[in-house]
């Protein structure tokens, strides 16, 4: 059985989901090249770990390898050492479907034209919804129109609004801390809503922005010692799908 393990699928679109939304952007054309085997430390383990990722899109290629830093904190870093993690996903619900833009629109339910500060992702009801970035929480509850809302305050001038939830997760509470990815709530159609979907807004010094056309920043750049540990890492790796057998470890695919 040559399939590739859901873990590793799980982790190659975390790697993925600051660049690309997949429910959007993949086409049938495109692939991916994944290595993956024993941690680079020798020690031979069940659980494999990801060592290299390589997504072709629309005939645009992004490449990744794993790489610790000598503080002991793992990350993927693109053939120039810059890291994958950025300060925001691109979608905070997975398998979600864009259902309305920012900026003007004729209002659903008031029925007049009205500025959307966000974005809509229509999905069905209790669909998780993820924090887009690390940060703490500014406001966890009901909240007028937008029904139960959380927003967080992220690192810097970010913050995200996320709306019309049907519940929130287990411990998310004003002023708890949240990291990039947890679970926060689940899509509901609190508040003024016409059917379960998740208003998302991001916000930069409080001001409402395109949550598709933001810019966050956030990547780790390697820098001297470090970035020569990662280039031996990374020939290291690149010798080893030379030699590794394909079928087993070195896998190719349409996503």
């Amino acid at each position: 059985d040559h399939s590739v393990p859901s873990y590793i699928v799980n982790e190659l679109t975390r790697v993925f989901g600051y660049d690309v939304d997949f429910q959007r952007q993949v086409k049938a054309n495109d692939t991916f090249d994944i290595f993956y085997g024993n941690p680079l430390s020798g020690t031979s383990s069940k659980r494999k770990v990801l060592h290299f990722a390589q997504l072709t899109l629309s005939g645009k290629t992004k490449t990744y390898y794993r790489f610790t830093t000598a503080d002991g904190m793992t990350d993927y870093y693109d053939d120039n050492g810059l890291s994958a993690t950025k300060a925001l996903l691109k979608t905070p619900v997975s398998g979600a479907k864009l259902t309305s833009s920012y900026g003007m629109r004729r209002h659903p339910l008031l029925g007049y034209n009205k500025m959307h500060t966000g974005v809509d992702f229509g999905a069905p009801h209790g669909t998780p919804i993820r924090a887009a970035g690390s940060g703490v929480i500014k406001l966890a509850g009901r909240h007028g129109a937008y029904g139960i809302t959380v927003e967080i305050q992220h690192a810097g001038k970010y913050q995200t609004l996320y709306a019309h939830m049907s519940k929130l997760a287990t411990g998310i509470t004003k002023g708890a801390k949240v990291n990039q990815g947890q679970v926060i709530g689940y899509v509901g159609t609190t508040g003024r809503s016409t059917g379960p979907h998740l208003h998302y807004e991001v916000r930069v010094n409080d001001r409402p922005v395109n949550p598709t056309r933001v810019k966050a920043a956030g990547s780790k750049q390697l820098a001297g010692k470090e970035l020569q540990r990662f280039k031996q890492m990374k020939q290291r790796v690149l010798a080893m799908m030379q030699s590794a057998p394909s079928a087993d470890q070195v896998a190719q695919a349409n996503p």
